[in-house]
C-alpha cells in the first residue's frame, strides 16, 4: 500500500513540476512583449535586441500604424479582433521579410504579423500592418492598400522596391520581357512564386517570379490609388471581400482596361525614372534571388 502511495504521490510531484515549468515559461514569454494602443509586441529574437531598441522598434511601429489608419479613415478593430500581435524574430535563412496570417495567442484567434530581421531594419512591416487592418483571401486585393503605405511612412529599402520605386520596376521587367499580364497574376500564393506551409506561413518557391509579381501587382495598385483615390479602393476593397470575384467595375472599367491605361501611364514616365530602370535591369540580369540585396540577412 505504501508503494502506491509514493507512486501516486511521485506522479502528482510531478505534474505540479510540470505545470510550474509551463507557467513560469508563459510568464517569461510574457515579459518579452509590450502593450501598446493597438499592438501587442514581442521579441523573439533570443538576445539579439536590446531593451532600448525593442522599446524604439514598438513606437516606431505604433506611430507609423497610426499614420496608416489616419490616411485610410480606418480603424484598427482592436474591440472585435483584439490587438495585432507584431513579433521580431532574427532572419529566417539569411532572409528578412514580414508575414502576415490569423494565428492562435493565449486561446484567441489573433491578428499577427511576424519580422523576420531588424539589424537593417524591418522589411515590410507596415505592408503587412496594413494587411492586418484590412484582411483578404487575395493577394492581388491585399496588395491594393499595404505597399503604398510602406513606401510612404516605411522602409524604401523593402521588398520589392530595395530602393527604387515600383514604377521603375516594372518598367525594367518590360524592358527585359520578362512582363507577366495582370490576369494571371491569381489570388493565392502559387501564382506569386509562393506556397503556403502547414504552419501557416508562406514560403518562396520562385524568388524571380515572386519579385516581378509584387512589383507589377504593387505598381499597378499605387496607379489606381493615384488616379481613383482611397474611397474608391476601400469600396474595391469592400465589394471583391464579400466573394471570390474581383470587382473592378468599382473603377468603372475591366481590368484589361485598367491594365492598359496603367501601361501608358508608366509609358509617359518613364524619362524621368531611366536611372532606376537601368539599375533595376542590372539587377534583374543577376538572376533568381539576387534582386533585392537588402533582403539578404545578417
Amino acid at each position: 500500500m505504501s508503494g502506491f502511495w509514493s507512486d501516486n504521490i511521485n506522479k502528482i510531484l510531478s505534474c505540479v513540476l510540470f505545470l510550474a515549468l509551463l507557467l513560469y515559461g508563459s510568464a517569461a514569454g510574457a515579459e518579452n512583449c509590450i502593450e501598446t494602443t493597438h499592438l501587442t509586441v514581442c521579441d523573439l529574437t533570443r538576445g539579439q535586441l536590446s531593451s532600448q531598441r525593442f522599446n524604439e522598434l514598438a513606437n516606431q511601429a505604433q506611430q507609423a500604424l497610426d499614420q496608416v489608419l489616419k490616411f485610410w479613415s480606418a480603424d484598427a478593430r482592436v474591440g472585435k479582433l483584439g490587438k495585432i500581435w507584431l513579433e521580431f524574430e532574427p532572419p529566417r535563412k539569411g532572409t528578412y521579410g514580414t508575414q502576415f496570417q490569423m494565428g492562435m495567442r493565449n486561446g484567441a484567434r489573433v491578428r499577427v504579423v511576424r519580422v523576420s530581421g531588424v539589424k537593417k531594419g524591418p522589411q515590410n512591416m507596415l505592408h503587412k500592418l496594413t494587411i492586418a487592418i484590412f484582411p483578404s483571401p487575395d493577394k492581388l486585393i491585399r496588395c491594393m492598400l499595404g505597399p503604398t503605405m510602406e513606401e510612404l511612412f516605411g522602409n524604401r529599402q523593402s521588398f520589392p522596391m530595395c530602393g527604387y520605386s515600383q514604377d521603375s520596376w516594372v518598367l525594367a521587367i518590360r524592358r527585359t520581357g520578362a512582363y507577366i499580364p495582370l490576369p494571371k497574376i491569381g489570388p493565392d500564393h502559387e501564382s506569386w512564386g509562393m506556397t503556403g506551409t502547414p504552419d501557416g506561413w508562406a514560403r518562396v518557391t520562385d524568388d524571380w517570379k515572386q519579385h516581378i509579381a509584387y512589383a507589377e501587382a504593387e505598381s499597378f495598385c499605387k496607379y489606381l490609388l493615384h488616379v481613383h483615390g482611397t474611397e474608391k479602393i476601400k469600396a474595391f476593397y469592400r465589394l471583391s471581400n464579400q466573394g471570390k470575384e474581383r470587382h473592378w467595375e468599382v473603377f468603372g472599367s475591366t481590368l484589361d482596361e485598367l491594365e492598359k491605361n496603367w501601361i501608358e501611364y508608366l509609358g509617359s514616365i518613364q524619362t524621368a525614372h531611366e536611372k532606376e530602370i537601368e539599375a533595376a535591369v542590372k539587377l534583374l540580369a543577376k538572376g533568381s534571388g539576387r534582386t533585392c540585396p537588402a533582403r539578404l540577412g545578417d
